[in-house]
């Protein structure tokens, strides 16, 4: 089948064609193991560092980086270059690295181990990924932990507070969106070069729960994995592979199909799946470009799989910058961007309801309230809220292009994500849910380009943390990374570590924290009484409360 590639097409084609123009016939591991530098020397908890050396080997096999003698997550082998990264329960201070690759070991090279770095203003920390982009929406666990997935595949996990658990390589293209069940799986789907497309269920321990493979020969992941509300596990595969499908959270496949007019879509775009809890239903819509018929929006049934409708969505096929994104309201009435309008479906036969702001100038993904309202972005740089007639409720034009906006759990903010102009540096908004702006965070020029976001924020349960994705295009290949930024949404400063009771002093409360808390810590980074980062309670932790009295 031939096709036309779109921008978003060419990014994947891009990664394909360099993966496999620089695949190499594995050649045995030297015994001798030699470390030529690492870069940097004093790496930060959960930071990213470049080894560089001989005889690493070129496949990892066996292989291991020891930190102090614990294996540390690898993102890159070669036979003279290794990408690691330093666990976030890493104790600070001094330690020895080196390298086994099944036959031999490196000598010991010594390694700085650094506290990361400080919040400031509404930055509560950034973690650095080993590919320049992060594509695809990242997503929050039950206890509070973060996945965010890399552009190339590699599911990194985070606490909380920003330090890494664990990797995990699908060995692919990120092509979808990351969830997580109840239970705290992680599901996330991979792309290698080839016709095999693999959708993953992952511990929380970062170890493979299974596998599931299209059989069909498919171009990839073109909606999902996300979890139903009845807590099965819903993808759609590219024609001529299964197309839609579900699966049980034991990794079984429940039913599939491909869909009338076939499933198809221009490009693997990481699009979210909509539900409908009271009907059953899910919701799709794809640009069926070379399937005749243009632009459709899809419902399947949840329990069979069968079809309900397949009605045409809009009246041109490729968006100005943003797929069609199906959303259920609180109503069930289905809320889509699709082009140059906002429209509303009815959720049992598929009718069109209305439309709002036809012939804009693109409109992108809506997000959606508590109280039914359809938050948008329009025309670049216009943020407007609808409400569930059709009608706006409010609009404001900002100076910035604006990102597809997220809605707080809360319903009390909004966040944007944008770019000072084409070529310009990026950026992350606040706002109320009345269009009142509450913070702006630039986001820095760094290795030679600008950073700007490159995903749809994810909230914390609470809605006080805000996670979103960025890229850095025009990197140097070999050394490219991007940014996971975590963002508070209050106007008030971090909280001082000290101040235990968070109630704006260091006194006598927070000093008897400090003194039952005394001796070693259960787990390294889970004691927030350890303020150096060394595994236990002692004096200079106490000595610190004291130097902060007040």
């Amino acid at each position: 089948m031939q096709m036309q590639l779109d921008s978003r097409s060419r990014w994947k084609s891009v990664v394909l064609l360099f993966a496999v123009a620089t695949v190499a016939v594995p050649t045995p591991a030297d015994a001798a193991v030699l470390i030529g530098g690492i870069s940097p020397s004093a790496v930060a908890r959960s930071g990213r560092l470049i080894i560089s050396g001989t005889g690493f080997g070129t496949i990892q096999g066996p292989g291991q980086v020891l930190v102090d003698g614990v294996p540390a997550p690898v993102t890159h082998w070669s036979d003279s270059a290794i990408t690691a990264y330093i666990l976030g329960s890493t104790p600070l201070g001094s330690a020895s690295l080196s390298i086994t690759n099944g036959v031999g070991e490196s000598s010991s090279f010594p390694i700085e181990v650094l506290a990361r770095e400080a919040a400031a203003d509404q930055v509560r920390w950034r973690f650095m990924t080993d590919a320049d982009a992060i594509p695809q929406r990242q997503a929050v666990g039950p206890d509070g932990s973060v996945y965010v997935q890399d552009l190339l595949g590699r599911l990194y996990a985070l606490s909380a507070d920003g330090l890494l658990q664990w990797i995990f390589d699908t060995g692919g293209l990120a092509e979808g969106p990351i969830d997580v069940g109840a239970d705290g799986t992680i599901y996330t789907s991979g792309n290698p070069a080839g016709p095999d497309v693999h959708i993953y269920a992952i511990n929380p321990d970062g170890t493979e729960k299974w596998s599931f493979t299209d059989p069909g020969i498919t171009q990839g992941v073109i909606a999902g994995p996300n979890v139903g509300p009845d807590g099965n596990i819903y993808v759609v595969t590219e024609a001529p592979g299964l197309g839609a499908l579900s699966l049980t959270p034991d990794g079984d496949l429940r039913w599939s199909n491909q869909g009338e007019p076939q499933l198809f879509e221009n490009g693997q775009l990481g699009l979210e799946i909509g539900f409908n809890a009271a009907l059953g239903r899910m919701y799709v819509a794809f640009d069926e470009l070379g399937m005749g018929g243009g632009p459709r929006l899809y419902s399947f049934s949840m329990s069979s799989g069968d079809q309900e409708f397949g009605v045409p969505s809009a009246f041109q096929a490729v968006t100005f910058t943003d797929p069609p994104y199906p959303t259920v309201g609180p109503d069930g009435k289905i809320y889509m961007n699709t082009g140059n309008a906002l429209r509303s479906f009815d959720p049992e036969s598929g009718s069109m309801l209305w439309t709002a702001y036809p012939f804009t100038n693109g409109v992108l993904k809506p997000t959606i309230g508590a109280d039914g309202r359809i938050y948008t972005v329009r025309a670049l740089f216009t943020l407007t809220a609808t409400n569930p007639s059709g009608s706006t409720a409010w609009s404001m034009t900002d100076s910035g292009i604006l990102f597809a906006p997220v809605v707080s759990p809360d319903d009390a903010s909004i966040v944007v994500g944008g770019r000072v102009n084409f070529g310009q540096p990026g950026f992350v908004k606040a706002f109320t849910t009345d269009g009142a702006p509450l913070w702006q965070v630039d986001l820095p020029f760094e290795h030679g380009a600008n950073i700007i976001p490159s995903n749809r924020a994810t909230f914390a349960a609470d809605g006080q943390t805000a996670y979103i994705g960025t890229s850095i295009p025009g990197q140097v290949p070999t050394n490219a990374y991007s940014y996971l930024y975590a963002l508070q949404m209050n106007d008030a400063p971090p909280t001082a570590p000290f101040d235990l009771n968070a109630d704006g002093m260091v006194d006598g409360a927070d000093l008897a924290f400090v003194l039952a808390a005394w001796g070693p810590c259960a787990a390294c980074g889970d004691c927030p009484e350890d303020f150096n980062g060394d595994c236990q309670v002692d004096g200079a932790d106490l000595a610190q409360v004291l130097a902060n009295w007040g």
